[in-house]
């Protein structure tokens, strides 16, 4: 399995804090069969504020910890970017980067909303040649009370990713019926663990693919375009 995205790069965000807890981390996913995982550090988001260049040295650092340890999985750099008027010039400059620095950009929003600029700045994305992908919609607020919106965005050419915890219902009725919903009609193609520790925010791919296949078949082929 690809796991596109997690926090699994130590120090830079609310993943794990040191490499220890990162190759642990990265042991559970690869126990669940994941072999390549896209790392998934916070940008832009007035927090954390991850560059490309720091998740291009962390990544190296975790491969090299990986190769030392003999743990059977791949890690891709990648960020989870706050969506706004300011990602296209961040993303232009080299500030931050896409998955494995591609085209495809893993973005999101406040949780609580949509904000009214939210489709301009997909849209600008979009026409200088980029794929936004839209994380975890099923929990943001603002799109369980429209998803509507979220239908929208879809029809326009933005992409979708639901949690495996959301589908599984980790997260809550609201989600679980929405990420099920987006699967189904095929809104969202994508499911990723969004996995960030051991405990409260663990990695549940398997069984949210396992939940997402009763629902049918995720498009394979973004996750195909984002490795290459």
């Amino acid at each position: 399995m690809i796991d596109l995205h997690a926090h699994i790069l130590p120090g830079l965000d609310d993943g794990p804090e040191t490499m220890e807890s990162a190759l642990a981390l990265l042991g559970a996913l690869a126990s669940q069969g994941v072999k390549t995982v896209v790392a998934g550090a916070h940008g832009l988001d007035g927090r954390y504020n991850a560059t490309k260049d720091a998740v291009l040295r962390a990544t190296d650092q975790v491969n090299a910890a990986l190769r030392v340890n003999a743990v059977d999985i791949q890690v891709l750099p990648g960020m989870e970017l706050f969506l706004g008027f300011d990602l296209l010039v961040a993303i232009r400059t080299g500030k931050v980067m896409g998955l494995n620095d591609s085209r495809y950009l893993l973005v999101e929003l406040p949780a609580r909303e949509v904000p009214p600029y939210t489709e301009r700045a997909l849209f600008d994305l979009l026409i200088a040649g980029y794929r936004p992908i839209l994380n975890h919609p099923e929990r943001n607020l603002g799109i369980q009370q429209n998803p509507d919106r979220m239908r929208r965005l879809a029809e326009n050419g933005v992409g979708a990713a639901v949690t495996a915890a959301s589908l599984i219902g980790r997260m809550g009725r609201e989600a679980q019926a929405l990420a099920r919903a987006f699967i189904r009609e095929g809104v969202a193609s994508l499911v990723v663990s969004d996995a960030h520790d051991l405990k409260g925010r663990s990695p549940l791919l398997k069984d949210g693919l396992a939940a997402a296949r009763t629902l049918g078949k995720p498009d394979q082929s973004a996750e195909t375009q984002v490795l290459s």
